[in-house]
């Protein structure tokens, strides 16, 4: 279940605040990837014809050793918000298809690893991406990394110290749209009913 990780009265100024960021701002806000380049270019995915093995059969997931260059690139700026994730052994893997859940695409997602995938993996989290979601959506570089971002905003502690997942806040952590926007469809959406919230309520909006 979904953990409310900031005060709820809150949620409306911060979500609109982040809207509002991202919409009065010539292309994605100015802002750049933590690895540099173009955050407007179409990351490049692997193609599903990638996902075979040394003897050509298919196979559900590739080593993600450019997906940990972003991830360690985040980290390595020392955000607070991901000081648990930098204590965390982490493996990264492209996978090859996604699946949904509860009718929507999984783009991403961050797994405690336990048992034998702790074991043989020796991780305490793995992070896969979908690459078939992906590349059907023409992801941007800049969309990877916030996606990248939102799967090691899981990685927290509990009261005793012990590493473990975080859930989200809504289907997502404020803490992402702060940094990066409203970056993807169901984002925008959220984005749009706050706004809309506000003015029913005869707030209105910031200008």
């Amino acid at each position: 279940m979904a953990t409310v990780a900031f005060p709820a009265d809150q949620a409306p100024i911060l979500l609109e605040e982040a809207a509002r960021r991202l919409r009065g701002a010539p292309g994605l806000g100015g802002l750049t990837l933590v690895t540099g380049g173009d955050p407007d270019d179409v990351y490049p995915v692997p193609r599903h014809d990638q996902f075979v093995d040394d003897f050509g059969e298919p196979i559900d997931y590739l080593h993600g050793g450019d997906i940990e260059e972003i991830a360690n690139a985040l980290i390595a700026t020392e955000a607070p918000e991901l000081r648990h994730a930098s204590h965390a052994r982490i493996r990264y893997l492209w996978r090859r298809q996604g699946g949904g859940s509860h009718g929507r695409v999984v783009l991403g997602r961050c797994h405690r690893a336990s048992g034998m995938l702790r074991y043989w993996a020796d991780c305490d989290f793995v992070i896969s991406l979908s690459a078939d979601h992906l590349r059907d959506m023409q992801a941007t570089a800049y969309q990877v990394e916030a996606l990248v971002y939102h799967e090691l905003l899981h990685i927290t502690t509990d009261m005793y110290g012990r590493l473990t997942l975080r859930g989200h806040d809504w289907e997502g952590f404020v803490l992402e749209i702060l940094r990066y926007g409203l970056w993807k469809a169901d984002l925008e959406q959220i984005g749009d009913a706050v706004q809309q919230l506000r003015l029913d309520l005869g707030d209105g909006a910031r200008p």
